[in-house]
């Protein structure tokens, strides 16, 4: 019994005409596994202080959002928010919901609905922005140098704006 001998993927580009007619030598790229996105929100401190879970989004989820990445930061800047003097701007899209939300909900507590059904929302946030604490007199104040207006991908509704570190 001979050995086979192993074919090489063909390319739809004859590479022989190519380099003959032109000069140009191609070689065909392996394709690389797609790796999971990483977050740029802090999702553990986001969940521990403000009782939010936010699910990155999978490349094929950008196909429901019906606002762009640049519309959704376009509706950030008309939210209001205090974000006069930042160094950048980052947007990103995934699931949000709140656990504290379904349970009160399931408890028969009146609760705004809109992070109960887990929508898809664009995260924009603002970085180098100065943010004083408020509080009583005399009590310890910190400054946020991030703050972040959450738009709904598929409304381009307002959801909400937040500190979380």
């Amino acid at each position: 019994m001979t050995a086979q001998p192993q074919e090489t993927p063909q390319s739809i580009i004859d590479t022989q005409v190519l380099e003959s007619r032109l000069g140009l030598v191609f070689v065909p790229a392996k394709a690389q596994p797609q790796e999971t996105p990483q977050s740029i929100i802090d999702t553990q401190v986001l969940e521990s202080r403000l009782g939010l879970v936010f699910v990155p989004e999978n490349p094929s989820d950008i196909i429901q959002a019906i606002l762009s990445k640049e519309e959704a930061i376009a509706k950030a800047q008309e939210s209001g928010a205090p974000v006069k003097e930042v160094t950048s701007i980052i947007a990103e899209l995934g699931y949000l919901n709140s656990p504290s939300l379904e349970s009160a909900a399931a408890s028969g507590e009146k609760v705004d609905p809109t992070l109960l059904a887990h929508p898809l929302v664009w995260i924009i946030s603002y970085e180098g922005v100065v943010i004083p604490s408020s509080g009583p007199p005399g009590s310890e104040h910190h400054i946020a140098h991030e703050y972040n207006v959450v738009i709904d991908a598929t409304t381009g509704a307002y959801v909400m704006g937040f500190v979380y570190r």
